[in-house]
């Protein structure tokens, strides 16, 4: 007895609410036929979920993917975009990702008033910014006219007619309060004369000896004890004598300068000289000396201060009035000592200290004006006194600004805080934004490369003859579709919607493409085991016709796996083949040539037992050889023969209408191909309507027709008719009856002989 191959996947158990433990043991191509609602599309699900405990297979899993295509693949892969009519994209991923970039797409589009409401700010806030700016720079320009034209205008080399780049240059100077006399001698110096170098005062100094005081302060008299002295002694006037002898006694001659009597000059001569003993004359040569020195010293001191002239300014009147002070205590003091010489025996002082002290006054006065003039000389010695008086200048300006600086500084400070909040929130929605720009570009790069797989669709289309549409991208959507249909007279046009057929089509074509094709980018064909689930589902004869092709060159490359009789350079990264279908022109198309590889392809069938629970059973015939063989049978004939036999032969008239129905459908829809069993109906009445005697029409055995195929055309007005159509009151016979009305009436009696024949 031979044995089937065991390859991927060599055991499926069901355990679903239509089915309890139910198992099958499939081999690499395996049909499955079974009626609507008999469990195929649980099957498919099963198969689908990832990890399915109830798959055993031959070997621990390898990377063999469950590629399975049913309802639900149709649904996620063939899904509307943007809910705009006849759009569409292919594959889950790719609908799923662009419908993540749609709603990204949405939010960032709200981004954009923020962002513009923003620049609006922004806009406006370094408005009101250029506004202060310029209020303070024509103010600064107003503040700074004096000084910029009138009084130094060769100071601003490079920024006399830019008001702007001069605001910004004295905004960035020090403030520093220079005197504007010294700031007009600076400039003066630097830019009006050559200058000549100014020399420094001189201070003056006096050096007195210590006799001073005792000098003046002691009584000079003299000592002789002639009777003559004696008188001048008593009398107290030695001192006028002497002054006036001194002063007289050479104009008198020989009269006596007080009597007016004649006089002997050599007897008053000795007798006066005896009055002054000669201490008494040293004592007044002394005096003499000590004032000869003292007025000598005075007159140099104030030669050396006459001579200190030039400098001009504050300093200047501190040094004259602090000289004339000094001059005037040494005239004081001087006018003392010469009181003292022309009465030598009256004390006197003088306040020495009080006049040296007013000399150290104007010494000091001496040695600040001499850092000034050092000053000056140093300036006119140095080659950048330009740059220095220009520097100056602009301080000056600086603080002559100051108010307007703080003023505008303020202002500014609180419109730039504003600033950096706009653009801080600026910042935050561009970050936003770029944030969808790369969640958009990284979700299209995780969209699936479609384009290849729509251009084999349409070539797979044009090759089979279909001319009826094709697919197009729609412009400036990437992966993203509309169907473009052939009006008859040779335009096209873009598909509004797509059929339910169109979309079952059009996701069988995407479905077959992903299998043959690689979908990964290392181009590699990985193994695949195949499961398809009604793929004609709505579909018209000529396009079921190409799907049943396609799906007969998969389950070629699945059997290369086991023919190898053929060169080893054919397609086999199909690894295991199922096919459920409930229809059976389909499942035969499909099926024909396959029956009798028995080893590596298996039937089954699905029954709908009691309990609303389903089965599935091989279809495996013995034949009596010797030994016994089993082969494969095909459910679809031993299916369409049963049909037969239970609508010949059953007693219920609801089991009798069912089952024509079923025949109908197959036999006129799936294998003639007819669009509408009702319209063929229709075209031939005649047949049926028979005469009532009184020669009226009994159309009874049209309306049976009618009730028999109204359900298999749901577009004809008599689906209506079978709501109120209770078949159970007609008899079984009534039904075969007319029954083989529509094979006669429709030309196909030669097929009801048959099958009738083969049935009872």
């Amino acid at each position: 007895m031979q044995k089937k191959i065991q390859t991927e996947i060599t055991k499926v158990t069901l355990n679903s609410p239509i089915f309890t433990n139910k198992s099958f043991n499939p081999t690499l191509v395996n049909f499955i036929y079974g009626t609507n609602g008999t469990g195929k599309s649980t099957i498919s699900r099963l198969m689908d979920q990832k990890d399915y405990p109830g798959l055993e297979f031959k070997q621990p899993k390898d990377d063999a993917v469950i590629m399975v295509y049913n309802e639900d693949y149709i649904r996620e892969n063939v899904q509307s975009y943007g809910n705009i009519p006849g759009v569409f994209t292919l594959t889950k991923t790719n609908a799923e990702k662009k419908k993540e970039i749609d709603d990204t797409t949405a939010a960032q589009k709200k981004l954009q008033p923020k962002m513009e409401h923003a620049a609006q700010d922004l806009e406006k806030n370094k408005g009101e910014q250029t506004d202060r700016e310029k209020k303070a720079i024509a103010d600064v320009w107003k503040e700074t006219t004096e000084l910029r034209k009138a009084k130094y205008p060769d100071t601003q080399a490079g920024y006399k007619n830019d008001t702007k780049k001069f605001f910004l240059q004295l905004q960035k100077t020090q403030a520093v309060d220079h005197d504007i006399a010294e700031l007009d001698q600076l400039y003066k110096t630097a830019y009006q004369e050559s200058g000549t170098a100014m020399p420094e005062y001189k201070p003056a100094h006096l050096q007195f000896g210590d006799d001073i005081d005792n000098l003046l302060g002691s009584s000079i008299v003299s000592v002789s004890d002639t009777p003559y002295a004696s008188l001048l002694k008593r009398l107290g006037n030695s001192d006028w004598v002497r002054d006036g002898h001194d002063k007289y006694q050479e104009a008198a001659g020989d009269v006596c300068p007080y009597c007016g009597q004649p006089l002997d000059r050599h007897h008053f001569e000795e007798d006066l000289a005896a009055v002054f003993d000669k201490r008494y004359e040293q004592a007044v040569a002394a005096l003499s000396r000590m004032c000869e020195n003292y007025r000598g010293q005075l007159n140099n001191a104030a030669l050396t201060l006459q001579h200190n002239t030039g400098f001009t300014g504050p300093l200047a009147d501190e040094y004259k009035s602090r000289v004339d002070l000094f001059m005037e205590k040494a005239h004081r003091n001087l006018d003392a000592i010469k009181a003292k010489i022309a009465a030598p025996a009256t004390p006197t002082t003088i306040d020495n200290q009080d006049l040296l002290d007013a000399l150290q006054q104007v010494n000091d006065t001496i040695e600040k004006i001499n850092a000034e003039i050092r000053k000056y000389n140093d300036m006119l010695s140095n080659p950048k006194k330009k740059q220095a008086c220009n520097q100056a200048v602009w301080e000056k300006m600086a603080f002559q600004c100051q108010t307007i600086f703080a003023g505008y500084s303020a202002g500014m400070e609180e419109l730039k805080k504003v600033q950096t909040g706009i653009e801080t929130r600026q910042k935050e929605l561009a970050q936003q934004d770029q944030e969808y720009t790369e969640k958009i570009k990284e979700l299209n790069q995780q969209t699936v490369n479609t384009t290849v797989a729509k251009d084999a669709i349409n070539a797979l289309l044009k090759s089979a003859g279909f001319q009826g549409f094709e697919m197009v991208e729609k412009p400036g959507t990437q992966y993203v579709y509309q169907l473009v249909r052939d009006d008859g007279s040779g335009n096209k046009t873009i598909a509004k919607d797509l059929s339910e057929g169109e979309r079952n089509f059009i996701a069988f074509l995407y479905y077959y493409q992903t299998v043959v094709k690689s979908q990964s980018d290392d181009g590699i064909k990985h193994h695949k085991i195949v499961v398809i689930d009604d793929p004609v589902s709505s579909m018209d004869s000529g396009t079921l016709y190409l799907v049943a092709s396609l799906v007969r060159n998969l389950i070629s490359i699945c059997y290369n796996n086991y023919d190898l009789s053929e060169d080893g350079n054919r397609d086999d990264y199909i690894k295991q083949f199922f096919c459920l279908t409930h229809n059976p022109y389909f499942f035969r198309e499909i099926t024909y040539s396959w029956q009798d590889k028995y080893e590596c392809v298996s039937f089954f069938q699905l029954k709908k037992g009691a309990g609303n629970q389903s089965d599935i059973y091989p279809c495996v015939e013995t034949i009596p050889t010797t030994p016994p063989t089993e082969v494969n049978t095909t459910p679809v004939k031993n299916e369409y023969d049963a049909l037969w036999k239970e609508f010949l032969t059953t007693d219920d008239s609801m089991i009798a209408m069912n089952a024509a129905r079923r025949i109908l459908e197959y036999y006129f829809l799936q294998v003639s191909g007819k669009r509408s069993l009702r319209k063929l109906i229709d075209e031939h009445k005649e047949s049926f309507v028979e005469k009532n005697d009184d020669g009226s029409d009994n159309t009874g055995r049209y309306d049976l027709a009618v009730a028999m195929v109204s359900c298999l055309d749901t577009n004809s007005a008599g689906f209506n008719d079978s709501l109120y159509y209770d078949a159970s009151a007609v008899k079984p016979d009534v039904y075969r009856e007319v029954f083989k009305d529509i094979f006669y009436s429709l030309g196909q009696d030669e097929h009801y002989e048959m099958m009738k024949s083969r049935a009872v």
